[in-house]
């Protein structure tokens, strides 16, 4: 990636690449063994290392530069990629910032990097902003001739979804050194570029296993049936997801493959073995912090909301700014039927961070509906509307309404959750909302709808013979009435 060796050494005898990387690593060895033993020399010696896929030695001298010139901002751009390369993203940020703080405002490496360590961190969508922030910067730069600045502004390309030029950048150093072709780095950029104008033009698109066999042709096996095992993007069923990252820790049992095969475990429902898992993964290296919102999770799944809150914090503790771990949180005080701390963590939240108002809403809804105010609980699911809108979002609404007796609200709102989906439990609220409001003809029609669609529980049989007997239609009400209690009804219930 750190190709151009010539920003630091005007006299350079080269430019680092994969192709040359062990060339590299004899002649920067030998400088340093004349005595010119440098930050600069350390670094690249680094960088050499990283080039050749040896990540333990490359941190070894990257902290040896480090140790000699603790500003020097390559050696922290070395360490981000290190960390991204072994998916430990809240590590590599720590040394992102450093970057970002020491570099040169048009250090585009910064900003590449930047989006790497953001999109690794970006599961709950947080980070998108910043994203894009970065991906806008880099494709601002003017060419330089770099092949990591063509690699960097193909990346923002595809994450923009611009397969054309991506494409154009990605040519360009297979233009300058047709080696480039057997780079793993360049088939995956071209992959993915391919993946992008198939979906265009065919509107299909290639299978995931198809995808990663095609796009990790180069990478070892194990690696290999790592990204098979992903659980989010190949929807093979979790027991044939298993075998793959088992396969994989047969080859090279590393933490990442664990943490994968626990995520795998959790979706079979063996919750306690996922826990185990994670937790050893912590033990050996307790950079994996992701681990903690895990455990939570689990514990969560477990109903076990006294260690969730315990994992969550140990979460929130080692990334403060995330405000999906302060939503976990509440909703496991929730469970823990604290809704008073539940709502004072979420609204003081949100006076450190108005900025996440909408994010935090449907929250602080959920839990002054607990406490039972409802006009607050209204309020604050009306700020997330603006945010997102959804079949949920407008069920809950129309329960918040009809507990407020505001029936005719509630079915418009009703009415709006159905353009989402149609569902029995809705068309029973209405009749009842219709019932209340004395509208009985219209009400009988919903009740009606609701247990055509497979609402035909004791309630609704019981709503539809008070519906019938209030429009006099009293032998219809009856049997409607008896039809409840074959169901189970009990007037004492």
């Amino acid at each position: 990636m750190f190709d151009n060796i010539t920003i630091f050494y005007k006299d350079a005898e080269m430019h680092i690449n994969k192709f040359n990387a062990e060339k590299a690593v004899k002649l920067l060895k030998k400088r340093i063994a004349d005595g010119q033993v440098t930050a600069q020399n350390y670094a690249f010696l680094a960088g050499a290392y990283i080039n050749k896929d040896d990540n333990k030695k490359a941190l070894k001298y990257a902290f040896m530069s480090k140790k000699l010139d603790p500003d020097y901002y390559y050696a922290d751009a070395l360490l981000a990629e290190i960390y991204i390369s072994d998916e430990k993203y809240f590590k590599a940020e720590r040394y992102l910032n450093n970057l970002l703080e020491k570099a040169p405002e048009d250090y585009y490496i910064a900003d590449f990097l930047a989006t790497e360590v953001y999109r690794g961190q970006n599961n709950d969508g947080s980070k998108q902003k910043l994203i894009d922030k970065y991906c806008e910067k880099i494709l601002s730069y003017e060419e330089d001739g770099s092949n990591c600045l063509r690699i960097a502004k193909c990346s923002a390309y595809l994450w923009k979804g611009d397969a054309k030029s991506a494409l154009n950048q990605a040519l360009k150093p297979l233009k300058a050194d047709i080696r480039y072709l057997f780079d793993s780095g360049l088939i995956a950029a071209l992959w993915s570029i391919l993946f992008l104008y198939s979906f265009d033009l065919l509107k299909v698109w290639p299978s995931y296993n198809m995808y990663t066999n095609i796009n990790m042709i180069f990478y070892p096996k194990d690696k290999r049936y790592y990204e098979l095992a992903d659980p989010i993007f190949n929807n093979s069923p979790p027991e044939k997801l298993l075998k793959y990252i088992e396969k994989a820790i047969k080859i090279k049992p590393k933490p990442l493959y664990y943490i994968r095969m626990a995520d795998i475990k959790s979706i079979l429902g063996c919750h306690e073995e996922a826990i185990g898992i994670y937790k050893r993964v912590l033990e050996e290296d307790n950079s994996f912090v992701e681990c903690y919102e895990r455990i939570a999770g689990e514990y969560r799944d477990l109903d076990d909301f006294q260690n969730a809150v315990k994992y969550i914090n140990m979460a929130i503790l080692n990334n403060q700014e995330n405000a999906a771990l302060y939503y976990a949180k509440a909703m496991y005080l929730a469970g823990l039927f604290k809704f008073d701390e539940a709502l004072n963590l979420l609204l003081n939240f949100d006076k450190k961070h108005p900025e996440a108002e909408n994010e935090t809403a449907y929250y602080i809804s959920y839990n002054y509906c607990y406490l039972e105010d409802y006009n607050k609980a209204l309020l604050y699911i009306n700020k997330h509307i603006l945010k997102e809108k959804n079949y949920d979002i407008y069920t809950y609404k129309m329960n918040l309404l009809l507990d407020l007796k505001r029936y005719e609200e509630a079915i418009e709102t009703a009415k709006k959750a159905l353009e989402f989906q149609e569902n029995e439990f809705i068309y029973y609220k209405m009749a009842i909302c219709y019932g209340r409001l004395k509208d009985f003809s219209n009400a009988l029609v919903c009740i009606n709808k609701s247990i055509l669609l497979g609402g035909t529980d004791k309630y609704g049989y019981y709503i539809k013979s008070e519906i019938l007997g209030a429009l006099g239609r009293n032998k219809e009400a009856e049997k409607a009435y008896r039809k409840a209690v074959e169901l189970g009804y009990n007037k004492n219930d």
